[in-house]
């Protein structure tokens, strides 16, 4: 299975989706114990989103100037002892963990300067 056809899936969309970087850093997850390969992908937005509710939890939609200026280090007590981690806040939510990472990494090479 193709990235593309992953993200078409846990999106439920059946448009064209278009590649736009694959280089962001490879992140561990702490549960799984995997890596994640992220990428940037571009796709015209729907009029509603359709997600995959056991991949998906949520879209959130934001200039990425926004969800910047929430960037700030938080500490989390997970079963195995706290972590400290890349966390942002957007519409109410708090975005860390393996996403905080990829987002962070993102926003550094778009920035240049450590988001």
């Amino acid at each position: 299975m193709t990235v593309l056809t992953r993200l078409r899936g846990d999106l439920r969309r059946r448009t064209p989706v278009s590649v736009a970087s694959s280089n962001i850093t490879p992140t561990p997850t702490v549960v799984t114990d995997i890596a994640i390969y992220p990428f940037v992908g571009l796709i015209a937005r729907p009029p509603a989103w359709t997600i995959a509710v056991d991949e998906v939890q949520a879209v959130l939609e934001a200039p990425l100037g926004e969800i910047a200026a929430t960037h700030r280090l938080e500490t989390f007590q997970r079963p195995r002892g706290p972590v400290t981690t890349d966390a942002y806040t957007l519409a109410g939510e708090t975005i860390w963990g393996a996403t905080g990472r990829i987002l962070a990494d993102l926003l550094e090479r778009l920035d240049g300067d450590g988001a």
